[in-house]
């Protein structure tokens, strides 16, 4: 009888994911419609005579995806700044725009089309009210280009090639300004600072989150593995204010962050440490929590004896992680190097880059 009610139930849905899939169906009344060009499609529209009309957008953040602040797609995650016309898989981002009298003459080329117009829900523009949520990833496509048939891969690549150097440009360091003994600090926009002032410490430590993510006045595990570990003769990052070494490090994390990037000479006692460190023994106690939650294994000798060896284990592996970090040592990662910098703290010398 369970495993009976259990298929019934996976019968169902299925049922209403085909259902979801063809949400909005033909509408021959309409101008046209988009859809996102997926794999399939793309590799059949490759293979007909495709009518004028067709025209395809671009969504640039499937470049810079879901990496962590301060990552480099081109360099953590492989991104291509060039696409190969001649590949046999196309990149992600891109939507296509299908006249209604287009589809009607692509429909009966190929089964696949067939079936992929037939279960595909359609997009219109002037039913935008059907489509909520949808009309987010359309609305802010960009390189919005007419296809001229035959060129569908000369028009992708034209317009992959053109959003990979605009965000790469993004990344370029060598416009922001240097000087021997400064460090880079970025201010939040429409901060009102101004040159020659002084930043006291502003930071006391990630705090923990309580109830619905409310933040409270405990410190995150990881920043009291940290301090357990922190040399004596350096400054404590519980009262504390940082400053990038790198300007390239700082232009990444400004791609998050947003804000104006300063020159900055530190005023007290400094560590210069790879926060890449700090993120991977972030990292080690979420591993461990999911791991192990706060579960009680009394009953079960061996899940103790288990839980007691993972928990030996991550001890020692959280211990080198902050030795190392306050030794200045770089991790598995490619580094990005700070200053943590004690009290009085730094004093702004002038913006690095307009």
């Amino acid at each position: 009888m369970h495993m009976k009610l259990i298929m019934e139930n996976w019968r169902r849905y299925l049922n209403e994911a085909d259902l979801w899939k063809n949400k909005y169906p033909f509408d021959p009344e309409q101008d046209g419609a988009w859809f996102e060009l997926s794999l399939t499609l793309w590799r059949n529209l490759n293979k007909v005579e495709f009518p004028a009309g067709l025209k395809l957008g671009f969504h640039s953040r499937s470049l810079r995806g879901f990496g962590q602040p301060g990552d480099n797609p081109f360099e953590e995650r492989g991104v291509k700044t060039s696409w190969d016309i001649d590949s046999k898989y196309m990149p992600s981002g891109f939507y296509i725009y299908v006249p209604s009298h287009a589809e009607i003459k692509l429909k009966p080329q190929t089964k696949s089309l067939q079936r992929f117009f037939d279960t595909k829900s359609h997009y219109y523009e002037n039913s935008r009210d059907t489509a909520t949520g949808w009309w987010e990833d359309i609305d802010e496509l960009e390189y919005i280009t007419p296809i001229i048939p035959g060129s569908l891969n000369l028009t992708i690549k034209k317009i992959y090639d053109a959003a990979a150097a605009k965000l790469l440009s993004k990344y370029d360091s060598s416009s922001i300004e240097n000087e021997e003994g400064l460090f880079y600090h970025i201010v939040p926009k429409k901060s009102d600072v101004q040159p020659g002032q002084i930043l006291k410490p502003y930071f006391t430590g990630t705090k923990k989150f309580g109830f619905m993510g409310t933040e409270t006045d405990k410190l995150d595990l990881f920043e009291e593995i940290l301090e357990e570990h922190r040399p004596k003769d350096l400054p404590s990052r519980l009262n504390a204010a940082f400053l990038f070494v790198d300007a390239g490090a700082a232009l990444k994390y400004n791609q998050t962050w947003k804000g104006d990037i300063w020159l900055a000479e530190p005023l007290g006692d400094v560590a210069k440490v790879d926060m890449r460190l700090a993120e991977d023994l972030q990292s080690e106690i979420s591993n461990r929590r999911d791991l192990y939650p706060d579960y009680d294994w009394e009953d079960d000798e061996e899940e103790v004896k288990e839980q007691q060896r993972y928990d030996d284990e991550f001890t020692v592996n959280s211990r080198e992680l902050a030795e190392q970090y306050w030794a200045g040592e770089a991790g598995k990662r490619p580094p990005v190097f700070e200053m943590v910098v004690g009290p009085p703290g730094i004093k702004l010398v002038k913006k690095a880059l307009d």
